[in-house]
């Protein structure tokens, strides 16, 4: 039987800005930062994220829909103030300053939360940036594994879909993201070599 998550919703954004919004790396820090900051003031869990060139990809929980709304335009406020260096803020930012959401879902059941999941960790993979989803430091991927410590990441909610002991989630979980990495992996060099 599929079970219903812990909560009550989660909630799965995309944040998506122009080409290279993000390439520069301090740029995707201060994102995260941004996004841990609010998070953690607003007292919304952050289960998994992916942070690309151009896009942010978020699952949230642990609020209502209402609060995760606000706490998803306090962050592309923030880094919209960023991008214009503390200078006052145009009524009308240009595109190249701004992130917007382009999908936001919520999400109840135990397969689907664990196949999103699943998908923002792969973005690097399938976007062509690494071929192990282990290399991309810009993912809660390796968090789970136990590689390093985001701090405001929440694991424990989907590593407990996997398993009650955590080691075995652990193991579970990582063979569940990197069979389909394979995957992935292969999508993007047949769509590449197409391309030639």
């Amino acid at each position: 039987m599929t079970r219903q998550s812990g909560y009550e919703h989660i909630y799965y954004y995309v944040l998506q800005g122009h080409l290279n919004i993000l390439a520069d790396e301090r740029d995707k820090k201060i994102l995260l930062d941004i996004v841990l900051g609010i998070q953690h003031t607003d007292n919304f869990k952050l289960y998994a994220f992916c942070i690309t060139n151009e896009t942010v990809c978020l699952l949230l929980g642990g609020a209502g829909r209402t609060m995760i709304n606000t706490g998803i335009r306090k962050v592309i406020a923030g880094f919209a103030a960023h991008r214009v260096k503390g200078k006052q803020m145009p009524k009308t930012l240009r595109a190249e300053e701004q992130l917007s959401v382009t999908e936001k879902r919520t999400i109840r059941l135990e397969p689907d939360i664990k196949d999103r999941c699943r998908e923002i960790h792969l973005l690097p993979v399938k976007k062509g940036y690494v071929t192990n989803i282990r290399d991309y430091w810009w993912s809660s991927y390796r968090t789970y594994l136990g590689y390093y410590n985001w701090n405001q990441v929440d694991c424990s909610l989907i590593l407990r879909m996997f398993d009650d002991d955590r080691e075995t989630a652990v193991k579970q979980f990582r063979k569940f993201h990197e069979s389909a990495s394979l995957d992935a992996s292969s999508d993007h060099i047949n769509v590449s070599s197409k391309r030639l």
